[in-house]
Formats: C-alpha cells, structure tokens, sequence
C-alpha cells in the first residue's frame, strides 16, 4: 500500500513541535512517512541526532524519515505543512510546486490572515487549506526546539466541500500522533480570533521590548495595546468577519493564561536582529484599514516606530 507522505517545511517552534508530534508518533509506521525540510546547521544536527524536543512536562528525541534541505528531487506529497514565517510564504510556495500534486494538501500555518489567498495566487497544484496554532515554541538552538505553557492546539478547515473526506483523514492522523488538533468548520472566523489576540501583541511587545504581562503594566501602553485590539475589530467587522461577542474577554483570559516571562516570536526576532512579521501583523492591518477608509492610529504609531528604529 502506498505510503501517506507529510512534508513538514520550517522546523522552528512550529513544524518543531507539530512536525515532531508527527514524526515520533509514526517512525516505525508502514503507512504515514515524515520528512522535515530544514536548513544549515539546524538541518545536520537533526541528521546526525535527531530533533530534541523539549515541553514543560518532558523532552524527548525526534528521528524523521528524512531531514531535507532541498525537496527538488523528494517527490510528491500528500500532506504539506508550510510552518516558516509569513515573509518567506512566497518563496517557500516556489520551493515545494514540484513536490505538489492536485491531490496535495497544503496547509500553511503562519501568523496573519491573507495565507490561504497569498498560496492561491502563488499557482500551487495542490488544494490549499487553511489553518493556525496557538503555540509558545522556539528553535533553542541547532537540533533543539522548546515548547512551553498550555499553548499548543491547532485548528485547521476548508470551505471546500469537495476535500471533507480528507479533512476527516488529516483529523484522524493530528489524532493518532496525540496532537490537540481540531477540523474547524468556521476557520476563517478562527484565524482571525487569533489574529486579533496575536497581532497587538506582537506589536505591543515589540514596541516595549518587554515580555507579555510587563508591557501591559503601564496604562498607556495598555490603553495603545487596546486601540490596536480595538483597530484589528473595526477591520474584521468591516471585511464581514463574523466573530464570537465574548471575543474580547476571551482574549483577556488567553493573556492572563501567558507565563510572566512569556514573549512573542515578532519581538523576539527584533530583539535577535531577525526578519520580521511586522508586515503581516502590523502593516497589513495599517494598509488594509487605509484602503477601506478606517483610523488606525495605535497600530500607526507602532508600525511607524518599529519600521524607524526595529532595535
């Protein structure tokens, strides 16, 4: 029988976790193969001593069926997880083309909101999904990724009635592999419920330079930090976005859930001298809101800044 081939593309904090869950879950399988696609030394430490995983509660040895720095001559794939960030999704969408099929499902698990239609315009030959974690994880070092905190849940859909049969499929295998992953019939609205937890967040830490809970201690970044929760809302609402009245409490549970010296990837990245989202997360919501005539003056004055001086 023919083997259900996942590609997990980018092993950071995402694909590490996830793609780890995937690949230790099915390494002596007959029927479901892992391959990860990494790069430089983080790929050969993965080669030569498997992924190091490490969780609040354990830390264990990855070993996939291949670890790849190229996937030119890898074949086709039934399943693709797209896990780098949202400024390499184009590129990565060129990388993977020869190793889609139309029965390829791709599905991208980057922070934003315009995923699914950046991956469509890229003319991929598969079936383009679309999906979000909420995970705290991190690439430690080359062969080491740590996830930390209850944050760990994946959600994943399609409008799409002609792929249910094989969201069903995908559902069982995150299952098999103990994954908290779940098939949203309302992805969209999903999508962007975290958006809106994760962009101002983003934004906020990244203009302070302070972990989560210390950036909101001080009441004007707190009330800079609401303006932008409230701008990413006025967006949704005017894009026809439904979402749930008890969004905004949510919200604030998910913040009062995070470890004090919980951070976020985007400052994190500022902080390394990395590229950013800060397009994603904060210019898109700047543009898309000019376009359509709305005030954003919090997400202004951060987006502003950050572009200014991202030190």
């Amino acid at each position: 029988m023919k083997k259900f081939k996942i590609l997990v593309f980018g092993i950071g904090g995402v694909g590490g976790y996830f793609g780890g869950k995937l690949a230790y879950a099915f390494a002596e399988s007959d029927k479901i193969q892992v391959d990860f696609v990494a790069r430089g030394e983080h790929a050969k430490a993965i080669r030569q001593n498997g992924l190091h995983l490490q969780t609040d509660e354990k830390s264990w040895k990855v070993y996939p069926n291949q670890v790849l720095t190229s996937t030119k001559s890898a074949g086709s794939y039934d399943l693709i997880l797209l896990c780098s960030k949202t400024y390499d999704l184009e590129e990565s969408a060129h990388a993977i083309q020869q190793n889609c099929t139309t029965e390829t499902l791709i599905l991208p698990l980057q922070n934003g909101v315009d995923n699914q239609l950046r991956l469509m315009n890229a003319r991929l030959s598969g079936i383009v999904l679309e999906g979000l974690v909420y995970l705290i994880g991190w690439k430690k070092g080359p062969g080491e990724v740590v996830q930390s905190g209850q944050f760990r849940q994946l959600y994943f859909g399609s409008y799409n009635p002609a792929v249910s049969e094989k969201l069903r499929l995908l559902e069982s295998i995150f299952q098999q592999a103990d994954m908290e992953a779940f098939l949203d019939p309302k992805i969209r609205s999903r999508i962007w419920q975290k958006f809106m937890l994760v962009s101002p967040l983003a934004c906020i830490t990244s203009y302070t330079k302070l972990p989560i809970k210390e950036s909101l201690k001080d009441a004007a970044n707190k009330e800079l930090y609401e303006n932008c929760v409230g701008e990413v809302w006025q967006l949704a609402c005017a894009l026809h976005i439904p979402l749930p009245k008890n969004l905004l409490e949510d919200i604030n549970e998910k913040v009062n859930q995070f470890k004090p010296e919980a951070t976020t990837s985007m400052q994190r990245d500022f902080e390394a001298g990395k590229q950013t989202e800060l397009e994603s997360l904060c210019g898109f919501v700047v543009r898309r809101s000019k376009e359509l005539g709305l005030q954003t003056p919090g997400m202004e004055k951060i987006y502003r800044h950050l572009q200014a001086d991202p030190q």
